[in-house]
């Protein structure tokens, strides 16, 4: 899967980095073009497999030395372990709450624009703008409209990726956000040993506000060796400096790797396969 910055990234092009913007679904030309790339990423995101770091933090979770994992991605690698499962929509039940927390959304799902309610994405209907079938098929029954025309022209809604968009603002009244919030009030106020950052640049001001949240709040409180590590092929921005004990300027996937030869296991792949056969 391409990374979002960097080189090969999904942003060299205007175009698809565009795609990611709230704003481009104000215009009809834009939302072809908003749809059309969520599905070819859905497309790629299926026909990938997880990576080493991917499938360190599931080993992570299977040893039980894993709290949560807070994912930025969309493309679901993580969850293809099921011991990194997820909900969607996700609700706040304190005794049983998943691993991986989807703070971006995902491309797993499709949600209606109108009621709110939750379909699995089909990457071909977006691909080839099939609007049709992105017609919300609950609104259509409950609005007696056969087709996207008739169900819009009834306020019907489409099935829109279940992805948050830059400078969007979920509902007031959305419970995936509000339950989001809720269980990271719960990690925060939770004493944790360690919490490693991986993988993202934190450039936006809202996943940094999330990591001064996490890295700063109560988890740390009653631990005499607090650990906050960093590991990125650039250094974390300066406003988030301070927060780190550890900074380790290396390729997560390397580290991962290094990992496994530390505990004696090479075969990356078999480790794969056996963690996702866990769920069969």
């Amino acid at each position: 899967m391409p990374c979002f910055r960097g080189n090969g990234g999904v942003y060299k092009s205007s175009e698809a980095k565009n795609a990611f913007t709230f704003d481009t679904l104000r215009s009809r030309k834009g939302a072809d073009i908003y749809y059309k790339a969520m599905g070819e990423f859905a497309t790629k995101a299926r026909g990938a497999n997880p990576t080493p770091f991917h499938t360190m933090v599931a080993t992570m979770a299977v040893l039980k030395k894993l709290r949560r994992c807070y994912t930025l991605n969309i493309d679901c690698l993580e969850t293809r372990f099921d011991v990194l499962r997820t909900q969607t929509p996700l609700v706040f039940i304190p005794r049983d709450l998943p691993l991986t927390i989807q703070l971006h959304g995902s491309l797993e799902y499709a949600r209606c624009t109108a009621c709110g309610r939750f379909k699995e994405l089909i990457p071909e209907f977006y691909t080839g703008l099939n609007w049709d079938k992105i017609a919300c098929p609950s609104c259509c029954i409950r609005l007696g409209g056969s087709d996207i025309r008739e169900a819009k022209a009834n306020t019907g809604g489409a099935l829109r990726p279940n992805v948050i968009l830059y400078d969007e603002n979920p509902p007031v009244d959305d419970i995936c956000a509000e339950s989001r919030v809720k269980v990271l009030q719960k990690d925060i106020a939770a004493p944790v040993h360690t919490f490693v950052v991986a993988g993202t640049s934190a450039t936006l001001i809202s996943t940094q506000n999330v990591l001064k949240d996490l890295a700063g709040g109560k988890s740390y409180a009653s631990t005499p060796q607090r650990r906050v590590v960093w590991i990125g092929l650039s250094p974390p921005p300066q406003a988030l400096t301070p927060l780190f004990s550890h900074v380790l300027i290396e390729d997560c996937q390397l580290v991962a790797i290094a990992y496994f030869e530390a505990i004696g296991e090479a075969r990356i792949d078999k480790m794969q396969w056996d963690l996702q056969g866990m769920a069969r």
